[in-house]
């Protein structure tokens, strides 16, 4: 007995089978196989463009729309606090805000019992800027450190310490009371009444955080002795402000010290006459006598060079600034930061020398005051070291010129910094920028450095 035909009406559907199995098979396997988890390279890497977003959205908060300009205690700044305060608390951390105008964030790592004895790391930079600034100074150290909080939140967090950001306002100084440094300064309890009881800052501050005891609440602004007691280091990401990371194709660079700063101001008093009239051999011109000493600043500032020392001098007011009047006095800024305290204070002396051997050349007096002075603030050699280990052996090491928030810092605890390449090493200006990559590149930096500082906690 022969076995029965399918009836022409079942083929179709009987030759569809095998495709019918295999699709229903890739369906079951497709539900039992689990979708691969992130790497951290690729969340490090979508953190990043946070950061980007972020830098972006702080840099709309103005108080011009034609420029980026977010002074101290200016309604600007206020909505920075805001917006700083939301973008932490939308990362499930915990964030406040002091008197000083600092913000401040927490993750905590439940590693330890109890968070009231947990070690700390402060991570950081300053949200405030210049007039007519740039997106990334001071902010991308904040949004990076949040990028990298964020990286350890992702999963469970293991760390033998808590991480802590902190916001710092007013590192420019761009307000009118003549200080720098504001939030930094209150923090580690500078004695800040002489700015704080003055009534344009109480009335300022009152209009942005409403009436308080303003003294009394910027002392409240300093850290706790329980706090200070937690505190492992503050680690501070910046951008470079500066051209040497770019010269040396690197993204990353180790900061070994904040250089030491003199500011002075020389006046140059000679004897205004009439120009047509005045031989030369009879002159007291005071233009060029401070004209042969601004090259002696130049040609001190080289003689240091491998000292790292710059030397500047960025003003210069001429009397009566007249065509047909030889100068009768002449007063500029001379500005001096080196790594060395020891070789910056030779170099000013050297400037002294030359002014009195200019003032008896040319018959002028020269007077020359020092108006502000800073020594230079070494980075704790732990984490210079272990920032160069995280590097590598050829990693670029400079120090900075420019002031930061850090140098206060270190008068708490133990302080490091990052710098990150910028192009053309413009900073202060519309054009600052930084790469998307190198953006990348200071959250993995700092992600790694973090990673040093635990390893060397627990060992």
């Amino acid at each position: 007995m022969t076995a029965a035909s399918p009836h022409p009406r079942c083929a179709p559907l009987l030759s569809a089978l095998p495709l019918l199995f295999a699709l229903l098979s890739f369906l079951i396997a497709s539900r039992s196989t689990s979708v691969p988890a992130p790497t951290l390279h690729q969340q490090l890497e979508d953190l990043s463009t946070q950061v980007v977003h972020n830098l972006h959205h702080l840099a709309t908060i103005s108080e011009s729309p034609h420029h980026l300009n977010r002074p101290f205690l200016s309604n600007s700044s206020k909505q920075a606090h805001a917006l700083l305060h939301r973008l932490f608390t939308q990362a499930a951390l915990s964030a406040t805000a002091d008197a000083a105008g600092n913000v401040i964030a927490t993750l905590t790592c439940a590693t330890t019992p109890s968070s009231t004895t947990r070690p700390l790391i402060l991570l950081g930079s300053h949200h405030d800027t210049v007039v007519d600034a740039g997106r990334f100074d001071g902010t991308l150290g904040i949004f990076t450190a949040l990028a990298v909080a964020q990286s350890f939140r992702s999963s469970i967090c293991t760390l033998p310490f808590d991480i802590s950001i902190i916001a710092f306002d007013d590192e420019e100084g761009n307000n009118p009371f003549s200080v720098t440094n504001f939030g930094a300064r209150a923090f580690v309890a500078h004695d800040l009444s002489h700015i704080t009881a003055l009534p344009t800052f109480q009335q300022a501050h009152h209009a942005l955080h409403g009436p308080s005891d303003v003294p009394s609440a910027v002392r409240h602004a300093a850290i706790s002795k329980h706090l200070k007691n937690r505190l492992l280091a503050y680690v501070e990401l910046h951008i470079e402000q500066g051209p040497v990371l770019e010269a040396a194709h690197r993204p990353v660079g180790v900061v070994d010290a904040i250089a030491g700063q003199t500011r002075i101001m020389i006046r140059v008093d000679g004897q205004a006459k009439h120009a047509g009239t005045t031989p030369m051999n009879q002159r007291r011109d005071a233009l060029t006598a401070a004209a042969q000493l601004v090259l002696h600043v130049e040609d001190v500032a080289r003689h240091f060079h491998a000292e790292r020392l710059v030397a500047t001098v960025g003003k210069l007011d001429v009397y009566p600034a007249a065509t047909n009047v030889v100068p009768g006095s002449v007063s500029f800024s001379v500005d001096v930061r080196a790594p060395s305290d020891r070789v910056r204070n030779r170099a000013v002396q050297l400037i002294r020398h030359a002014s009195q051997r200019v003032a008896l050349a040319r018959s002028v007096q020269v007077d020359l005051q020092i108006v502000h002075q800073v020594d230079a603030v070494r980075m704790s050699d732990w984490l210079v070291d272990g920032f160069k280990h995280v590097l590598g052996d050829d990693a670029v090491v400079l120090t900075s010129g420019a002031g930061h928030d850090a140098q206060f810092m270190k008068e708490i605890t133990d302080v490091g910094m990052l710098f990150v390449r910028c192009k053309d090493g413009i900073s202060h200006s519309p054009l600052e920028a930084v790469s998307d990559q190198d953006v990348f590149q200071g959250v993995l930096a700092l992600r790694k450095v973090i990673e040093r500082i635990a390893e060397k906690a627990v060992a």
